[in-house]
């Protein structure tokens, strides 16, 4: 300050006596004009009008320019002629000096709904006094074109489609019995007003967000249009329509559902049946019947018997209905249900009866237990029982059933306390007695009959079984070749032969007693447990051809005292040799032998049975010259009588055959898989012959050989036929047999002869 004085000290010293000198009003009445006089004598802005109105000691202004406004000026004047200076400036921009009651520079207009502050400084003749006027600028908001909805709505039913406010056009079906309804109409621009008319009527005003007046609602199968016009700030319309119809009555007279209290309907409910049954308990003296109807609108009433229908209302319980006397009588309840439509109607009926006075009936009809069985076997009239129970039980339960269902169970164990239970049901678990075959536990088993009163008692005494001792085998098998002998539960040593090239074989052992435990055991290399029933692990094949190898399969019963073994001695067959059973036929030779076989042949029923001669092809050729027995006689009659005709036969003739015969030693197994002849018929018609198999002597149990079945021809029309791919096992020790039946097929005809050549059996023994 000190500065500035010194800085303008003759100029103010002038001032001052110049002010001095015109403090007083000449005259003429010139005002004087203080130096620091720094306010504003007029302000005016070139759009719109300032508020409040200009006062010089009112610095803070508000002014809106007109809608369009893209730039406005204020023309400012300072009260004091002398004023050293003024400045004008727009939002945070500089200032500009204005000379006074000049237009300022133009200043751009605020977008809508914005603001400008434009701030005018007067600075005063003594350039140290100032004063600041601010003129907040805003633009007017222009008319509103918007004339659409944001949402309408009915009173009753619902538009559609969905109200959207583009969309104008909507339909509205109304309930059946509407009278009126009205609709509510909400702007989207607020300055925007509405009015609403039903078809040709007059439009009325309605409030944005308010319900219209009463509308009428039109009859089932007309309609009313509704129209809603809204006029935007600009004057601008638009219309929406609701076309207004009414629904036709429901015709729907059904229930969906119906129940009597106390009692269940028979059968079960369905809307479409009509007609039920229903028993009450006895006793019952009143009842209700609920119903609840399908369709809303519809409406119920109830009758009993020939009275008077009374209204219900669905899903609520009738009036107190009269039961019937027990024991046979019966009433009959009538639902009607009528529909919307006041006409359409449905009855449903309930025939309603009562059993007879409560039951004394306090017998069960069945009793079980979840282990062991009842001794004696379970009687309605027996009361007392007894029971084993499987060792191991650690607890049980017993099943009752009562032979009346309204008679109630309860089962208590020793001196516990009695404990409901469901007939037909499982009781909770009771404790099994010790395992000693001697303790025992009492289970009560008390039934209490409908009457409440009447009670009868079943009692069990339950044991528990002793530990089993049972260390036995019901079946022990191998995967690769057969015990023997058979197995048997009592037996305890066995051999077994696996076939060649067998590497590995299990054992199956399966215990008697399912509790036991097995073990096995392979040359003293330590038992292993196995499943009763299962395969054991891998055990190791003895080498081929003599050596041996020792299974232990030890059992050890339930009471892990108990021990029983079962030893399989086990050896593996060499590999078999290739054998051969010729019968030449043409020679004097029975049978030419290849390997550890041997064979012969016969003739049924005899060495020379009448009707039968039998001739031996000896070279195959087509006209041979000569034919042999198998004596080498040169003659095909070796007696004049066996030239006798052949009988006529249409079928085999069990008693006329030829058997050739192969066995294999004590030691070896004999498996077939070739039989051949060649063969044919000497002399006039066809000869047919067929050929069987056994492995008995006495040819029980014989097996055709189909493909060996042969029509054959004339002497020079020999046929070789062969069954091959079978696989017959002779035991060691065993034969087989093997028999080819010839038979004509016609008539008895002289001269004939069955004619073989050769006779062929091929397998391998080991």
């Amino acid at each position: 300050m000190t500065r500035c004085l010194r800085r303008w000290a003759m100029p103010v010293m002038v001032l001052l006596l110049a002010v001095t000198g015109c403090s007083s009003s000449s005259s003429g009445g010139n005002p004087g004009y203080a130096v620091d006089d720094a306010a504003l004598g007029a302000l005016t802005v070139s759009s719109g009008t300032l508020t409040p109105t200009f006062d010089s000691d009112i610095v803070g202004y508000a002014v809106t320019v007109a809608n369009g406004t893209t730039s406005f000026q204020v023309t400012p004047t300072a009260r004091s002629p002398r004023a050293y200076m003024i400045q004008v400036k727009q939002g945070s921009g500089a200032f500009a000096a204005v000379p006074s009651g000049t237009a300022s520079p133009s200043f751009a207009a605020p977008a809508v709904g914005a603001s400008s502050n434009v701030t005018v400084r007067v600075i005063a003749e003594d350039q140290v006094a100032t004063k600041a006027y601010v003129v907040r600028v805003t633009q007017a908001r222009g008319l509103s074109s918007d004339a659409t909805l944001r949402s309408l709505a009915v009173s009753s039913g619902s538009l559609s489609p969905t109200f959207v406010s583009s969309v104008a056009a909507y339909t509205d079906a109304v309930p059946y019995g509407t009278a009126s309804l009205t609709v509510t109409p909400t702007v989207t621009e607020s300055h925007a007003t509405v009015q609403v008319k039903q078809d040709s009527g007059a439009f009325a005003p309605v409030a944005s967000g308010s319900a219209s007046a009463a509308l009428t609602a039109p009859a089932v199968g007309g309609s009313s249009t509704v129209t809603v016009r809204v006029t935007a700030e600009n004057g601008a319309t638009k219309d929406y329509t609701v076309q207004v119809s009414q629904i036709a009555p429901s015709t729907v007279a059904t229930l969906q559902g119906l129940a009597v209290s106390g009692a269940s309907l028979a059968p079960a409910f369905t809307p479409a049946t009509v007609a039920y049954a229903a028993t009450l308990s006895n006793g019952i003296t009143t009842f209700t019947v609920t119903p609840t109807v399908t369709e809303s609108h519809a409406t119920v009433q109830v009758k009993q018997d020939s009275g008077a229908f009374a209204p219900v209302t669905s899903g609520s319980a009738s009036g107190s209905l009269t039961a019937p006397a027990a024991g046979g009588a019966t009433t009959v309840i009538t639902v009607r249900v009528t529909a919307q439509d006041g006409t359409t109607t449905q009855d449903y009926a309930i025939t309603v009866d009562e059993t007879a006075a409560l039951s004394t009936d306090a017998t069960l009809q069945a009793l079980s237990l979840s282990a062991g069985s009842l001794t004696p076997a379970f009687t309605t009239g027996t009361l007392s029982y007894t029971a084993a129970l499987p060792n191991p039980t650690t607890s049980f339960t017993v099943t009752p059933t009562s032979t009346d269902t309204h008679a109630t169970i309860e089962v208590a164990q020793d001196s516990g306390a009695f404990a409901p239970v469901t007939s037909g049901g499982a009781s909770a678990a009771l404790t099994a007695p010790t395992a000693d075959g001697a303790t025992s536990t009492t289970i009560t088993v008390r039934v209490t009959a409908q009457d409440g009163t009447t009670t009868q008692d079943y009692t069990i005494t339950a044991t528990q079984d002793a530990p089993s001792p049972d260390a036995t085998l019901r079946a022990l098998a191998l995967n690769a070749g057969s015990l023997s002998p058979a197995f048997a539960s009592g037996t305890s040593a066995y051999t077994v032969a696996l076939p060649n090239g067998t590497p590995t074989f299990t054992v199956t052992p399966a215990a008697t007693e399912p509790h036991a435990t097995i073990h096995v055991d392979q040359d003293g290399g330590g038992f292993a447990s196995v499943s009763s029933g299962s395969a054991s692990a891998a055990l190791t094949a003895p080498a081929a051809g003599g050596a041996t190898s020792i299974v232990t399969v030890r059992v050890t019963a339930q009471d892990g005292v108990t021990m029983q073994d079962y030893v399989v001695t086990v050896t593996q067959l060499a590999a078999p040799a290739e054998v051969l059973a010729f019968f030449p036929l043409y020679a004097n030779t029975l049978c030419t032998p290849t390997g550890d076989i041997s064979g012969d042949q016969t003739f049924a029923p005899g060495p020379a049975p009448a009707g039968l001669k039998v001739a031996d092809y000896k070279d195959g050729t087509t006209l041979p010259a000569t034919w042999t027995d198998p004596t080498g006689v040169t003659s095909l009659q070796r007696a004049t009588t066996l030239d006798a005709n052949w009988p006529g036969e249409l079928t085999l003739n069990p008693d006329r055959w030829v058997q050739f015969a192969v066995r294999t030693s004590p030691s070896k197994t004999l498996t077939v898989d070739t039989i051949s002849v060649q063969g044919g018929s000497g002399g006039g018609n066809t000869l047919s012959f067929l050929v069987r198999y056994s492995t008995s002597a006495d040819f029980t149990g014989a097996i055709d050989l189909p493909s060996m079945s042969l029509t054959a021809g004339a002497k020079n029309a020999m046929m070789l036929k062969s069954a091959t791919g079978q696989s017959i096992v002779v035991n060691p020790g065993g034969t087989l047999y093997v028999r080819i039946y010839p038979w004509l097929g016609t008539a008895a005809t002289s001269g004939k002869y069955l004619l073989l050549q050769s006779f062929n059996v091929h397998g391998t023994v080991q």
